[in-house]
C-alpha cells in the first residue's frame, strides 16, 4: 500500500511539517506480485499465519487407474442382489408359512431390499459407468432385484397374504348392473304394475257381475264379452309390460278352435309364463282353487271363467276334470283353453311327464313351447331354486325380457291315444321335448318333490333320508350317534301319541345337534314347517343306514302305526307307513293294499310277503329302502350292511345294534 505521490512499494509518505500527521492508504493496482517481492527484498511486513505453506497440496482421493480392479468392483455391485436368493431361501425355509412376528419379519426384509435397490437404481448406474461392460452389469443387476421381489412375492402367497381368490375381494366389487338397475326399475316397475291391475280389478268383476250361477256356468256373449275383453287385455298385457316384457315374439300360426280346442304349453318355467295368453287372446285357463281368494288374481280368473281345481280334494279334481272334457268337447261352443301338463313350474332342463287332464277327452291339441332367450334366466321359480318374489326381483330388474312363444302343428291322437290318455300325453311330451332338444322324464312333482311313479308309490328323485344323512355327518356324528339318535326317537314315538310330532328345538336334543339350522333343514324335508314327524326321520333313515335287516325294520315301522294293537293296518295306515319308508307322502296306495291284504285284512306278515316276492314292490325295496351299495358310509368311516340278514331276525329297531 502506498501514498498517491510515493516512489517505494509499501512506502509512507507525509504531507506537511507538523507532528500531526495524516495519513492516507491506496492499493497499488499496477505493482505486481508485491507480496513476492517483498519477501524477497527483505521489506515485506505481511506476516503469514502460523502453518501456512506455499506448497500444493497433494489430492488425497483414490484415483483408480487399475482397468480389472474397476471391472471386478462394478461385477460385485452387480452380481449383489444375485449372492443373496440362497439367504432368502433359507430364510424363507426356516420361517416358514405361520403367520407370526418372525415371518412376518423376515417377508417385509425381503420384498423391501429388492424395492429399495430398484429406487436407486440411477445411483447404481453412475458407479457402473466406468465399466466397460456396464449395460450387462446392469441388466445382471435387475435381474437380480427381480427375482428378490419374486422370491418375496411367493413366500406371501404361501402364506395366504396375497388376495388371490375371488372372495378377496368381495368387498371392492363394484355392485353389479341388476342391483344398480333393480333399485330404480324394481320400484317403479312395480308401481306401475299395481297401478294396472287396480285399473283391471273392478272391470274383471263387472263382467260377472248381476249374472246367476246358471249363466255363469256358461259362455259369457254381448256386451260383457266385445266391450270388456280388449279393455282387460290391453290392460294386463301393460302389467307384462311394465314388468319388461317389451315384446313377444311369435313363431308358426295359432290354430283356431275348430282345429284344436287346447293349446298345451311347456315348459312351464313360473308366474310370468302366463304371459302366454296375450298371443292366444285370453285363452281359458286351469287354476288352483287357493288363487281365487287372492285380490285382483282372483277377479281376473273369475273373469277368464277359468276352471278351478283343488290338489287336495278327491272330488274337486272329479268335478274339474268333468268341465274340461265338456269345455273341450263342446264343439267351439266353449273359448279355447290353454293348459301347462306339467302341472307345476320346472327349471326348464327337462321335461317331467305330462299329467293326462289335457288329453282326456281325445281331441286334438296344439303344442305351444316358451322360449326366454335372454342372457340371465330370471322368470324360474322351482321348488329348490328361487322364490317367487326372488324371481320377480331379478326379472324387473333387467331392462327388457325376451320371451318366444313358438306354435308347433296340431297334434291329431290315434285311435289307441283316444283311448289312452297316458300314452296320449307320453308321445305329446316326447314331441315337444324333441323340439325343445330337452329329455323327457318319468318324474311328476307332488307336493314340492320331484317323484317317479312304480306301483301306485311316489319314489322321491332325491331321499330325504339321504340328505339328512348327509347333514348329520356334516355336523359330526359317526355311526354309534346316528343310531343311538334313532334309538332315542323310537323311544319318543312309542311313549304315546304326543311324542310322535317334534318342533326344530327338540329334534336338535333329540339328534344331539349343536346347531339348531342343521334340524331346520331336516324338518324342511319332511314337512312344510318346523314340526316333523319322528316315524317318518328315524324310520327312513334306518333303512338307508342299514343297521337292521329290513324284516325288523319293517316290524318296528308296523307297530309304530298300528295305533290299536289290532295286528293289522287300515289303507290310511298303509299310506302313512310307506310314506314314512321312503320319506315322501303316499296317496296312491290301493294297488298295495289290495296285493298284500287278504280279505281286508292287511297283517305284517302278508305285507313283508308283498314287499319281498312281488317283482314291482321288491324292487322298490331293493331300490329305495336300502343301502345302494354293500355298505353305506357313515361318518366315522364304518359302514352298515342289511344285506346279510334281510329275512333274518324278528327284534325291533330299537332292540337290534350293529355297531358294537
Amino acid at each position: 500500500m502506498a501514498s498517491p505521490g510515493g516512489q517505494g512499494g509499501g512506502a509512507l509518505s507525509t504531507r506537511g511539517g507538523g507532528a500531526a500527521r495524516r495519513m492516507k492508504w491506496a492499493l497499488e493496482l499496477s505493482l505486481g506480485n508485491t507480496r513476492s517481492r517483498d519477501r524477497q527484498g527483505g521489506q515485506g511486513d505481511v506476516v503469514y499465519p502460523i502453518g501456512y505453506s506455499e506448497k500444493p497440496v497433494p489430492d488425497t482421493s483414490i484415483q483408480e487407474t487399475d482397468k480389472n480392479l474397476v471391472e471386478k468392483r462394478c461385477w460385485d455391485v452387480a452380481l449383489g442382489p444375485l449372492k443373496q436368493i440362497p439367504m432368502n431361501l433359507f430364510i424363507m425355509y426356516m420361517s416358514g408359512n405361520t403367520i407370526s412376528i418372525f415371518p412376518i419379519m423376515m417377508v417385509c426384509m425381503m420384498a423391501w431390499r429388492p424395492i429399495q435397490a430398484l429406487m436407486s437404481m440411477s445411483a447404481t448406474f453412475k458407479l457402473l459407468e466406468s465399466s466397460s461392460q456396464q449395460w450387462l452389469q446392469g441388466l445382471v443387476y435387475l435381474i437380480g432385484n427381480l427375482l428378490g421381489s419374486a422370491l418375496a412375492i411367493y413366500k406371501c402367497q404361501s402364506m395366504g397374504l396375497l388376495p388371490t381368490h375371488s372372495s378377496d375381494w368381495l368387498a371392492f366389487i363394484e355392485p353389479p348392473q341388476g342391483i344398480i338397475l333393480g333399485s330404480i326399475l324394481f320400484p317403479l316397475r312395480v308401481v306401475l304394475m299395481t297401478l294396472f291391475f287396480l285399473l283391471a280389478w273392478p272391470l274383471a268383476r263387472l263382467r260377472l257381475a248381476g249374472l246367476s250361477e246358471e249363466e255363469r256356468s256358461r259362455p259369457v256373449t254381448g256386451w260383457r264379452r266385445w266391450l270388456l275383453h280388449p279393455i282387460i287385455w290391453l290392460l294386463t298385457r301393460a302389467v307384462f309390460f311394465s314388468l319388461g316384457f317389451l315384446w313377444v315374439k311369435v313363431k308358426g300360426r295359432r290354430a283356431d278352435l275348430k282345429e284344436a280346442p287346447v293349446l298345451v304349453v311347456a315348459p312351464h318355467s313360473g308366474f310370468m309364463d302366463i304371459v302366454v295368453l296375450f298371443p292366444t287372446q285370453l285363452a281359458t285357463v286351469v287354476s288352483r282353487m287357493e288363487n281365487s281368494s287372492l285380490p285382483v288374481i282372483g277377479a281376473l280368473l273369475e273373469f277368464n271363467q277359468s276352471v278351478l281345481v283343488s290338489r287336495k280334494d278327491p272330488e274337486s279334481r272329479r268335478n274339474a276334470v268333468a268341465q274340461i272334457t265338456e269345455r273341450l268337447t263342446s264343439n267351439g261352443y266353449w273359448p279355447q283353453m290353454l293348459m301347462f301338463p306339467e302341472g307345476t313350474t320346472t327349471n326348464g332342463s327337462v321335461l317331467i311327464k305330462f299329467k293326462p287332464g289335457a288329453f282326456l277327452s281325445g281331441v286334438p291339441v296344439q303344442p305351444v313351447l316358451l322360449h326366454y332367450p335372454n342372457k340371465l334366466d330370471t322368470v324360474r321359480w322351482t321348488y329348490k331354486g328361487t322364490t317367487w318374489y326372488e324371481s320377480l326381483w331379478h326379472t324387473t330388474s333387467q331392462l327388457y325380457t325376451n320371451l318366444t312363444v313358438e306354435y308347433l302343428p296340431v297334434y291329431n291322437p290315434s285311435q289307441e291315444e283316444k283311448n289312452n290318455p297316458n300314452l296320449y300325453a307320453d308321445n305329446v311330451q316326447k314331441l315337444m321335448a324333441k323340439a325343445l332338444g330337452l329329455p323327457a322324464t318319468d318324474y311328476v312333482m307332488e307336493g314340492r318333490v320331484p317323484v317317479s311313479k312304480m306301483g301306485g308309490l311316489s319314489l322321491p328323485l332325491e331321499s330325504p333320508a339321504r340328505e339328512t344323512l348327509t347333514l348329520l355327518h356334516r355336523n359330526g356324528l359317526g355311526a354309534f350317534e346316528v343310531e343311538a339318535a334313532l334309538d332315542r326317537m323310537i323311544d319318543r314315538c312309542q311313549s304315546g301319541a304326543q311324542g310322535l310330532k317334534a318342533s326344530a328345538e327338540e329334534l336338535t336334543s333329540i339328534l344331539g345337534l349343536t346347531d339348531r339350522q342343521t334340524a331346520v333343514s331336516i324338518c324342511g324335508l319332511y314337512s312344510k314347517d318346523e314340526i316333523v314327524d319322528l316315524r317318518q326321520i328315524c324310520l327312513s333313515v334306518a333303512a338307508l343306514c342299514g343297521f337292521v335287516s329290513f324284516k325288523s325294520l319293517l316290524h318296528t315301522a308296523f307297530t309304530l302305526f298300528d295305533r290299536e294293537g289290532r295286528g293289522s293296518l287300515s289303507a290310511e295306515e298303509l299310506s302313512e307307513l310307506m310314506g314314512a319308508l321312503l320319506g315322501v307322502p303316499q296317496h296312491h296306495t290301493a294297488e298295495l293294499y289290495t296285493e298284500a291284504s287278504n280279505q281286508g285284512h292287511l297283517t305284517e306278515d302278508n305285507l313283508l310277503r308283498a314287499l319281498t316276492t312281488h317283482p314291482t314292490y321288491q324292487r322298490v325295496v331293493n331300490e329305495h329302502l336300502q343301502p345302494k351299495e354293500a355298505g353305506f358310509p357313515l361318518a366315522n368311516g364304518k359302514t352298515g350292511n342289511n344285506n346279510s340278514n334281510m329275512h333274518n331276525g324278528n327284534r325291533p329297531l330299537h332292540y337290534n345294534k350293529k355297531f358294537e
